[in-house]
């Protein structure tokens, strides 16, 4: 039974609560300066300026904290205790996310918890110091709490310390779901003066650290599939066996993903001056395979096909942990894993998950185009970086390795220019109907897919004179952005509804191309080219093992059996019994649901044992 307590009394802890509340506050705010203050990553005192000049993402760095520093008060009942666990929570958290963006240039997301391992291995690799100010901080936080240890502000009254406790941790929950969480909310705040939006790392130093982190939250815990079961999935696996190539049957494969590759003189509406496709065209012509890719995406998102044709993932997860990819598997095999790309190492994430998919090496912007413009590497850059591929496989050969290589071209990255390019030569003919900016825009377009055609050639002829065996996969990863509202489309009479069948595959296809040199050709009894075949991404690479006779490893043989029921995996539509369909058979739904499954399985629950 609880004591009757006076007026005078519940007053009196009115009072406290007011004084413990204005100094908690007090210690929450100082420690989220600190956190904000060292969260800037190489951006420095320009970027915690920034962050004041938004007051809603200082309120939702500090209340965080705050709440916290209630819990543990209501809890402990000790000043002291709340502000030196807060304190050095805040602290540790902080400058863990400070080191790893020193080191990785990789934030500390809360999904990092679970793969405390890893980031053991770091520790290992960097040394870590602590400077002057961190160990003024830690003074700073030891003083406190001693000043706090002799300054008692207690309450007496249990039934109003739990009260407090149920609504503070009420209070939290709701935040936590409706604000914290909000997908909505996280994105109001556009702190980008001082970094690329586009940059993963950047948008979340761009919100400080405690806030990003608490946010994090909604990407740790992937939403398993219906009827998931990791032993069912695991035994359904062990009924295929892991395959390695035949030593006599190894090809060197180059990869290369061009960026907004489309190939528009499918489209007949269009007439052309001159073939901007032409070298295109003939490595079409001299396939062993061809088609088109039905992306996920438009004008935007390339990590979506890239990634998908990398790991055979029909759902791309975060990779910030090793994952299954056919990188490790290339390399279990013996091959030399790399790869290039023209821009930035920290876009989409590529300089940390590229290592997590099982990459040797990859070179980026930082590692070898720094002497090069961005603006010359957009237009020109494919010339260079294709004949790069090829001394990468070269040095591969020579090492007596062979090569897996797979590069993501910059070249012909939009928006493209309302106004010509000065050395630009229309490769479209003109119509009445065309509009001039528009027609600026698509010419520039085509101008830099002519380039990038005739840096295609080169390293096909080089291809074809090698004596080593030689695959060569070709694809784009979307459609380009051509003029806001899709007016050059609109233009040129090209139907993007989507709702139709025609608009869905103008919307999202590509093409694609599968190449082999005369010497792979002989090393492999390659079928004869069937007829062009539409598929997803996520099968791009299971039509490559298809096609030289390599059954792989126990996830490609399962997955080359959904490819052949239901070739194309789509939010929009699928392929299924050889046609297109918005939504599948019963038959067909199940065989989609045990893929999630089984996907979800060789993303989150198989360990990656490469090393």
């Amino acid at each position: 039974m609880y004591k009757k307590v006076s007026k005078k009394c519940w007053k009196k802890q009115g009072l406290d609560v007011i004084k413990a509340g204005i100094i908690l506050g007090g210690v929450s705010i100082l420690f989220t300066l600190i956190s904000l203050y060292y969260s800037t990553s190489s951006y420095g005192i320009e970027m915690f300026k920034s962050y004041l000049q938004y007051p809603k993402l200082i309120i939702l760095n500090i209340v965080p904290v705050f709440c916290i520093a209630c819990i543990i008060y209501l809890i402990a009942n000790s000043l002291a205790i709340s502000s030196g666990i807060t304190g050095a929570v805040v602290l540790l958290m902080t400058w863990i996310n400070y080191f790893k963006l020193q080191f990785r240039d990789d934030p500390f997301l809360f999904g990092d918890i679970f793969i405390a391992a890893e980031a053991k291995n770091m520790t290992e690799n960097f040394k870590i110091r602590l400077n002057g100010g961190m160990l003024f901080c830690i003074i700073l936080l030891v003083l406190i709490v001693v000043a706090l240890h002799f300054y008692k502000v207690k309450l007496i009254i249990a039934q109003l310390r739990i009260l407090l406790l149920v609504t503070c941790v009420l209070i939290s929950g709701v935040l936590y779901k409706t604000v914290f969480t909000n997908s909505e909310v996280y994105d109001s705040i556009e702190n980008y003066s001082l970094v690329n939006r586009w940059g993963e790392t950047q948008r979340f130093v761009s919100r400080g650290f405690i806030y990003p982190f608490i946010y994090s939250i909604t990407s740790a815990f992937p939403e398993k599939p219906d009827g998931y079961n990791k032993k069912q999935a695991e035994e359904l696996l062990n009924d295929y066996e892991y395959y390695d190539i035949p030593e006599e049957k190894k090809v060197n494969i180059v990869a290369i993903m061009l960026e907004a590759y489309n190939d528009f003189s499918k489209f007949e509406e269009l007439s052309f001056v001159a073939d901007p496709y032409e070298q295109f065209h003939e490595i079409q012509n001299q396939s062993i395979a061809k088609g088109e890719l039905t992306t996920n995406i438009f004008a935007g998102g390339t990590i979506n096909t890239e990634r998908a044709f990398l790991t055979s993932f029909s759902d791309i997860p975060s990779m910030r942990k090793k994952t299954n990819s056919w990188a490790w598997y290339f390399k279990e095999q013996g091959y030399e894993v790399t790869g290039r790309h023209q821009c930035y190492g920290w876009f989409y994430n590529r300089k940390n998950v590229n290592k997590n998919i099982g990459f040797q090496d990859y070179q980026y912007y930082e590692e070898g185009y720094e002497e090069y413009e961005m603006n010359t590497l957009i237009r020109e850059g494919d010339k260079l970086m294709l004949e790069d591929i090829v001394n990468d496989y070269k040095n591969a050969v020579s090492n007596g390795k062979n090569c897996f290589s797979f590069s993501v071209t910059y070249q012909n990255h939009g928006p493209y220019s309302t106004d010509l390019y000065y050395d630009v030569v229309p490769q479209l003919e003109k119509k009445d109907v065309y509009t001039e900016p528009e027609y600026n825009i698509i010419n520039n377009y085509l101008d830099g897919i002519s380039k990038t055609d005739e840096a295609l050639g080169n390293m096909i002829d080089f291809f074809e004179k090698e004596e080593e065996p030689v695959i060569v996969v070709l694809f784009g990863d979307h459609n380009p952005w051509l003029g806001d509202n899709n007016s050059v489309y609109e233009m040129l009479d090209i139907n993007l509804d989507i709702g139709t069948e025609e608009g869905f595959y103008n919307y999202y296809n590509t093409p694609y191309v599968v190449w082999a040199n005369e010497t792979a050709k002989n090393v492999i009894n390659f079928k004869e080219r069937g007829e062009d075949e539409d598929i997803s991404p996520c099968f791009l690479m299971n039509k490559v093992f298809e096609l030289a006779g390599y059954q792989g490893n126990e996830y490609m043989q399962y997955t080359t059996e959904i490819y052949e029921n239901i070739p194309i995996i789509h939010s929009s539509g699928y392929v299924e019994n050889e046609k297109f369909c918005r939504t599948l058979s019963e038959h067909g739904k199940e065989i989609l649901n045990q893929y999630k499954q089984i996907q979800y399985y060789w993303k989150y629950d198989d360990k990656v044992e490469a090393s």
